[in-house]
């Protein structure tokens, strides 16, 4: 039996508009109605993980939440406040050789600002050090609002802004596969880095991860891992989908992706478009 579902949201739930279908809200519902935990597994920051389900406020509160790619998970709004289940920024060291590398090859970043609050749990801020076209596609993509500052290495390194749980990278679609496996090479070990879209590579903790995340949530439920499914369509999704009970690969996944699905613990299913992700719920938890 299925307890706990943790879902992607970019070409997972969400289609390219960054909207989920009337299927899915339904599965989505239906699994809350039912007593199931649930948990976003984003990218995203907290704010922009939720939005989506801005327009059902039930649902909203009852999620929990796991962004930057599991650097931070906080639970539903209970009495007003989301309680902050985990927390992993970036090591200092680690960061520090990342500013170096991103100045030397004058790569275009962000920035998350991510400080407590007593209600929300954490205030978020995406800050970068140029407008770009990618920073335009994260505005259209999930409406984010950046505050754009060329000194923002220098910033960082003053200390004036304090460890973030994740830098993206853009390099542009061009360059992106490039630019993952050098950041990956000359980090290894050190930083945990993942493609991410078709033009950026992010970078967080390298003990940081979907998988890290959904267990984190699993302990503090008081759920078996065995009754866990994690369901998504990219890298960063991949340790969540392999350590899970039961692990599903969206159809629009790239091919390397879907590779790893074997038909038995690791199950492939349609594309976003053809509703897969209300289909693997009706399948393998509303049934």
């Amino acid at each position: 039996m299925i307890r706990l579902v943790a879902f992607d949201l970019d070409g997972t739930v969400l289609n390219g508009l960054g909207v989920a279908s009337a299927e899915s809200l339904r599965a989505i519902r239906e699994m809350r109605a039912r007593g199931i935990a649930l948990s976003t597994m984003s990218g995203r920051n907290v704010a922009k993980s939720l939005a989506p389900f801005s327009g059902a406020p039930g649902l909203t509160d009852a999620v929990h939440c796991g962004a930057y790619n599991g650097a931070l998970v906080v639970g539903p709004l209970t009495d007003g406040r989301r309680r902050v289940i985990f927390e992993q920024r970036m090591p200092e060291d680690a960061l520090s050789d990342l500013l170096d590398h991103i100045q030397e090859r004058n790569y275009n970043f962000i920035y998350y600002a991510c400080d407590p609050h007593p209600a929300l749990g954490v205030e978020e801020r995406y800050i970068s050090d140029r407008p770009s076209p990618s920073t335009d596609s994260i505005i259209r993509q999930v409406g984010a609002e950046f505050a754009f500052d060329a000194g923002l290495l220098d910033r960082i390194r003053r200390g004036d802004l304090v460890p973030p749980p994740k830098v993206l990278i853009l390099p542009g679609e061009d360059r992106r596969e490039a630019v993952f496996h050098e950041v990956s090479a000359l980090f290894k070990n050190r930083l945990y880095v993942a493609r991410t879209d078709r033009d950026r590579v992010e970078l967080m903790h390298p003990r940081v991860n979907k998988w890290a995340a959904l267990e984190r949530i699993a302990r503090s439920q008081e759920i078996a891992l065995s009754e866990t499914l994690a369901i998504g369509d990219g890298d960063n999704d991949l340790p969540m989908i392999l350590g899970a009970g039961v692990g599903v690969v969206m159809g629009n996944a790239d091919d390397h992706v879907k590779a790893r699905a074997d038909g038995r613990r690791i199950h492939l299913t349609l594309p976003i478009e053809d509703e897969g992700f209300a289909k693997t719920m009706r399948e393998y938890v509303l049934t």
